[in-house]
């Protein structure tokens, strides 16, 4: 199921089954068979402040990805210079069992919120931003760039914890929040919590892996 994305699989968990029906999963997301289905907006994979969101999309090729807020947890590796180095829950094409999560699921995240377009302050209007990086998250996969074969867009769906979210020094692999003062988090055993901007980095990353046996403190 080559580049398909974990929303694409919560799809029949969510009131969308006949969309999850409807793609091809014997074909690459990217391949003419599954575009249409990609381009659906899914309401709920997008967050009604990411205004930058809702009902647009993810230009590849000449095809329209769909785009949607939230990501998976990649952990703090690189996704694009070591895509073997995932020590978060999720990776490119991946399965995990819970039984490789030891740090446990109320301490591990799976998802975190992503604010598209460029990179800016939270709260602040897209317009208004000068910077080069631009967020861009989609719901189906990750979508193959045409131009470098080589690059899967693992990004499209995953988010690697290498700054805080509202950082503004992160790049377009980390995560990002249209919220002022923080940013939602999803964990393992399905808790929602909306965790500070000032968080420590370190117990950040810590949260994003599965395994790493660290004592966390109360956050």
């Amino acid at each position: 199921m080559a580049g398909f994305g974990w929303a694409a699989m919560l799809l029949p968990f969510t009131d969308n089954a006949p969309l999850f029906e409807s793609f091809e999963f014997d074909a690459a997301l990217w391949q003419a068979e599954n575009v249409q289905a990609s381009s659906q907006q899914v309401t709920i994979f997008v967050c009604p402040s990411d205004i930058a969101s809702g009902f647009k999309s993810v230009g590849v090729g000449t095809s329209q990805f769909a785009m949607a807020s939230y990501a998976a947890s990649f952990g703090p590796g690189d996704l694009n210079a070591d895509p073997g180095n995932r020590r978060g829950v999720f990776s490119r094409n991946s399965a995990t069992r819970l039984q490789q999560i030891p740090d446990g699921l109320s301490n591990t995240l799976f998802v975190c919120e992503r604010q598209n377009g460029p990179l800016r302050q939270p709260g602040e209007d897209f317009s208004q931003s000068e910077s080069d990086v631009v967020f861009e998250t989609t719901w189906a996969g990750a979508v193959r760039n045409f131009n470098n074969p080589d690059d899967d867009q693992a990004r499209f769906v995953l988010f690697r914890s290498g700054h805080v979210p509202g950082s503004m020094d992160s790049d377009e692999n980390d995560a990002s929040t249209p919220h002022v003062g923080g940013f939602h988090v999803t964990f393992g055993d399905g808790g929602v919590r909306f965790l500070n901007s000032k968080i420590d980095l370190e117990l950040f990353q810590e949260l994003s892996t599965r395994n790493s046996g660290e004592m966390l403190p109360n956050f």
